[in-house]
């Protein structure tokens, strides 16, 4: 009998390992994972897969012994999102994925230089939205999906505890070995691991030129990218298109103006879900 939904969500935060994750758990032959990003629970989600029939079609070809997995950042930040899913398969397991706050958001805005969208400093990024706190895309996607205390909050309330398995971005990246293990136990998987774990995929790198930049960012390059190249060429001609020599670091100033934005948010998520975070931005996780 073929799945109508798929059986776990990697729900995000963004820039904390679910694009790692995601490629992990593809290698596995007892998981089927649907395209990334797809969106479909989502109304915030770029480009997302709007219709039933596609999002379908999307683990159509996954057999029955194959456990079905969905990853897209976005859901976590999306309040909708949990009913939605719950909805839709009240038994599927849910991935959160946490990282230093700070990280995550310098990460994000990194991300946005790799391709292409961005080009001023994240210091007078930064400076210019703490003068004026506008609601424009710095504060939509830079800063506040770096708040996880109501989001993790109403996943915890909706699918319960047992449903969620929660991953410290810092342990993932230290020992991806042991975090993958308990991920598969997590979906009552007893198998091997994959054998891609020493790959980090969704790096940081910055476009080189006027010419590269181009290519990396525009919509029509990116689009017939998509439709005429496998993955594995297209990331091939992406990371021959950029210099990973040159990544940026944060300033102690920006570092505490942060702190004062996530400190009491990050003081609660530890207290909600019972564990001593690490993360070094943040003096009382220790």
């Amino acid at each position: 009998m073929k799945k109508t939904y798929p059986d776990f969500f990697i729900v995000g935060a963004p820039r904390s390992g679910t694009t790692s994750l995601n490629e992990y758990l593809d290698q596995l032959s007892s998981i089927f994972m649907c395209k990334k990003e797809c969106g479909y629970f989502s109304k915030f989600s770029n480009g997302r897969v709007e219709s039933y029939d596609e999002y379908a079609s999307l683990f159509s070809t996954a057999s029955n012994h194959q456990l079905i997995g969905e990853s897209t950042a976005i859901y976590l930040r999306d309040p909708e999102t949990p009913k939605k899913i719950y909805d839709a398969n009240p038994n599927a397991k849910i991935i959160i994925m946490l990282r230093d706050p700070i990280e995550r958001a310098f990460s994000h805005y990194l991300m946005y230089i790799k391709n292409g969208y961005e080009k001023i400093s994240f210091s007078k990024k930064l400076e210019k939205y703490l003068q004026t706190e506008t609601n424009d895309n710095f504060h939509n996607y830079i800063i506040m999906p770096s708040y996880y205390f109501n989001s993790v909050s109403e996943y915890i309330s909706i699918f319960g505890k047992d449903k969620i398995k929660i991953i410290i971005y810092e342990e993932f990246a230290k020992n991806t070995e042991k975090s993958v293990s308990e991920i598969l136990d997590f979906l009552n998987l007893d198998i091997e691991l994959p054998t891609n774990l020493s790959k980090k995929y969704n790096d940081f790198s910055h476009p080189l030129g006027k010419s590269q930049n181009f290519v990396i960012s525009n919509k029509l390059s990116k689009t017939l990218g998509r439709r005429l190249l496998p993955k594995s060429t297209r990331v091939s001609i992406k990371n021959l298109l950029s210099d990973k020599k040159s990544k940026p670091e944060l300033s102690h100033n920006d570092i505490s103006n942060l702190s004062d934005l996530f400190d009491k948010d990050v003081k609660d998520i530890q207290k909600l879900i019972s564990k001593k975070l690490q993360w070094k931005n943040f003096p009382e996780t220790f």
